[in-house]
């Protein structure tokens, strides 16, 4: 098999294998309901500006996938959440930090 032709097999792989594995930054977010349940689930260590611990917003809006990651699996000190928040109201809590 030719170089080009395994390249071009394996490219669907590594553009999977590169992407969001959650889900989450496919789902369009309420930035709204988002604010609600960053005041409930993260604010305490995040700060109401999202720039305490982690830097919340920041990690939002340079790598939104990486933060959907970590706030469903935990890093850490950082709690995974897979099990309290759906993936929509994960994306919503993006949405609201993109607002920050």
């Amino acid at each position: 098999m030719s170089l080009l032709r395994r390249t071009l097999l394996a490219l669907p792989l590594v553009l999977v294998a590169c992407g969001d594995r959650t889900g989450v930054t496919a789902l369009a977010g309420n930035a709204p309901a988002g604010q609600a349940l960053y005041a409930t689930h993260c604010q305490s260590c995040h700060g109401a500006s999202g720039t305490g611990r982690a830097n919340a917003a920041g990690e939002a809006k340079s790598d939104p996938s990486e933060a959907a990651s970590v706030i469903l699996g935990g890093k850490e000190e950082m709690p995974a959440y897979a099990g309290t928040l759906t993936t929509q109201q994960v994306a919503d809590i993006l949405a609201y930090l993109q607002t920050l």
